[in-house]
């Protein structure tokens, strides 16, 4: 007996299929949480918004009010508060902290794997109940749980939080739904639990799709899927308007809120806002989309096209509506199109299983059988994994840890100054600070995304002004820039806020007063300015100094170094017609606790005759000499240049080599001296 036969006739087989896509499904979004994916701009802002509600500040938050419902953050706000978050994490904004920052993030990460978890067993049930196959049911769940495009679950949009309340009201609307027609041939008893399991199911049903709808306002567009399901199995127009009614009721709890305050119009505007942005179209998205899993995407929307041929009216409902809209809205991100993520996964695996039992020859069957399963195994689980075991967040975690660290200082020294003593402070590790009111207000302005303020600003509560870079704000005051991407897109709009913030940035990174420090790999770094020198509360850590006599750099190629306890000199003097790696290497291990760690370099380049360019790199001797670390060095031609850098979390406590290149291209003569390379953790 074939595979898919034996899945269809096993009496207990739901159980262990599912416990098989539970398995994929637990490794592929709780495996590596806090390192993969990227923290995103509408995490932090969605987080951010949970932690105000969370502390008593209420709904309004942000310079954009009324953008989406409220439901998303009182669904976040409401689990940090049953697990005793932020507390339970045993934060801390002194010592190691961006250990602190990771664990905070862990946290909404761990709880949006677990809820791709929970979708994963409701696309198998969906599934199951539509087309009453196991075969079906157990291919689109294991396709959802290890296809890569998954990935956006891991991360707390809106539309994952939604997600799962959306397969919820499908769910009810298909598995206990009796038709009344079917009550009549039974007994009074079974007649009215019948109908009261309907009832039931019904109004559950209604109500996860009002709260979906309460959440982000597009899951309206599963309206009239789940209303079909409800009608088909009824057909009673009365049933389907007591479904209608929490469906309907829920959302309106939004502009009824609006009302009841006075900021009706501000909910207009929002609504406006909304449908009036940036112009990004349906199809750059579904490109995009097709590019993070060509097999996925391409077989699901082969699929959709047989089910139009089938007539398979639930999935038609389910992508139509749901297309349309992104079509005329006209922004459109990739991970807007999570919702419609599982309809890719159905519609691939009934068409998958369909072909199967379409082919006579039973011998081209297994192969069939064989090359699809090998297909999307290799290919799925290759890719995830892949995905799923990389870092790409510790630069983002280091710069979160720096920006605290700083504002902690800052507020220490501010509060030293004061009169006001409310202020308890505690070096303990793990202990959660807090700011009481009442404290001297910050004079500080942090102009960032949300992924870098949300920590400071409701966890540790320390006072600054914060806002966002499409804030309107005064070209005055003390500052603390975080430029990554977000920054650099608002900053070039040709409007008066991007041009303010234009020259917010160019008055401080120019300011001879400003401290610059770089993080992130080169090609995706971010740059941290402050227009105040850093604070030093007197507990400063004794810097390393990488060109003392206990560090001793030595040369490779053409390259000669010289060094005493304050200069390293590099110099190169080549015939050589070849791109050589001239440089100067020190093996070493930092052996230190605190985090983040900065690196401050001040150095000199010149080249006197020929072609050559300069570097810094820190590599990973344990990890096959993975490069860590790498920075250009050519800015100083010409004069002095000092620079600090937020190292990478793997070069702390484990051997690395530290390498200054002077990388010719053909003879020449040149040199680098570095008058400074040292290491502090504030």
């Amino acid at each position: 007996m074939v595979i898919l036969d034996y899945f269809n006739n096993l009496r207990t087989s739901s159980l262990y299929l599912i416990a098989v896509a539970i398995s994929c499904s637990i490794f592929t979004n709780l495996w590596n949480p806090i390192g993969f994916p990227f923290l995103a701009y509408d995490e932090g802002t969605y987080i951010g918004r949970a932690m105000n509600l969370l502390v008593g500040q209420g709904f309004e938050d942000y310079s954009i009010l009324y953008d989406h419902p409220y439901f998303g953050q009182i669904f976040l706000a409401g689990i940090f508060w049953i697990t005793g978050y932020p507390e339970s994490m045993h934060p801390s904004s002194y010592g190691n902290v961006v250990h602190s920052v990771e664990m905070l993030w862990l946290e909404p990460r761990v709880l949006m794997g677990f809820m791709a978890i929970i979708d994963t067993i409701l696309v198998y049930k969906i599934s199951e109940h539509l087309y009453k196959k196991k075969a079906v049911a157990f291919t689109a769940s294991i396709l959802y749980a290890i296809m890569s495009p998954n990935w956006f679950l891991r991360q707390a949009y809106l539309d994952t939080i939604l997600l799962p309340f959306v397969l919820f009201s499908i769910y009810f609307a298909i598995s206990y739904n009796v038709p009344f027609s079917s009550l009549e041939n039974q007994n009074n008893k079974s007649v009215k639990k019948n109908r009261k399991k309907n009832i039931i199911s019904i109004l559950l049903s209604g109500l996860l799709l009002g709260l979906a709808i309460f959440t982000k306002i597009p899951s309206f567009t599963m309206i009239p899927l789940v209303g079909f399901l409800i009608y088909r199995h009824n057909k009673s127009i009365k049933i389907l308007g007591i479904w209608f009614i929490p469906v309907i009721l829920i959302p309106l709890l939004w502009p009824a809120y609006a009302v009841s305050i006075g900021q009706f119009d501000l909910w207009l505007d929002g609504i406006y806002y909304q449908t009036h942005r940036e112009n990004r179209p349906l199809m750059d998205s579904l490109s995009k989309f097709f590019n993070l899993s060509p097999f996925l995407v391409g077989l699901g929307i082969i699929g959709l096209f047989f089910a139009g041929f089938k007539r398979d009216l639930p999935l038609l409902l389910w992508v139509g509506p749901y297309f349309v809209f992104l079509f005329f809205i006209g922004l459109v991100r990739e991970f807007h199109l999570v919702l419609i993520f599982p309809v890719f996964c159905i519609a691939a695996a009934r068409l998958v299983v369909e072909l199967y039992y379409r082919v006579s020859n039973k011998n081209f069957q297994r192969v069939l059988l064989i090359a699809i399963v090998s297909c999307v195994g290799f290919f799925g689980l290759a890719n995830t994994i892949t995905l799923t075991t990389t870092n790409v967040t510790s630069h983002y975690l280091e710069a979160v840890a720096f920006v605290v660290h700083y504002l902690q200082l800052h507020a220490d020294i501010n509060n030293k100054n004061s009169m006001d003593n409310n202020y308890i402070n505690s070096n303990d590790e793990g202990t959660f600070i807090r700011i009481e009111n009442g404290n001297k207000p910050s004079n500080v302005t942090v102009i960032s995304n949300h992924v870098y303020s949300w920590i400071p600003r409701y966890v540790f509560q320390i006072p600054a002004d914060y806002k966002e870079p499409y804030d309107d704000i005064s070209p005055k005051g003390s500052f603390l820039l975080v430029v990554d991407k977000s920054f650099q897109d608002a900053m070039i709009e040709n409007d008066t806020t991007g041009m303010q913030l234009k020259k917010i940035y160019e008055i401080s990174k120019t300011n001879i007063s400003s401290y610059i420090i770089n993080g992130g790999p080169y090609e995706n770094s971010l740059e941290l300015i402050i227009t105040d020198p850093l604070p030093n509360d007197g507990t400063k850590n004794q810097p390393i100094n990488l060109i003392d006599e206990d560090h001793v750099w030595k040369t490779v190629n053409d390259a000669k170094a010289s060094q005493n306890d304050s200069e390293l000199i590099i110099k190169v003097k080549t015939n050589s017609s070849d791109k050589l790696y001239n440089r100067a290497v020190l093996q070493t291990q930092l052996g230190l606790v605190d985090r983040p760690l900065i690196l401050n370099v001040e150095y000199f380049s010149k080249t006197h005759e020929g072609n050559a360019t300069f570097a810094a790199e820190i590599k990973d001797k344990i990890d096959g000499y993975k490069s860590l670390w790498l920075r250009p060095l050519n800015k100083g031609q010409g004069g002095w240049v000092k620079e600090s850098f937020i190292l990478h979390e793997d070069a702390i406590g484990r051997p690395i080599e530290f390498s200054l290149y002077v990388i010719t291209n053909g003879p020449g003569e040149h040199s680098l001296i570095m008058k400074n390379i040292n290491i502090t953790s504030n």
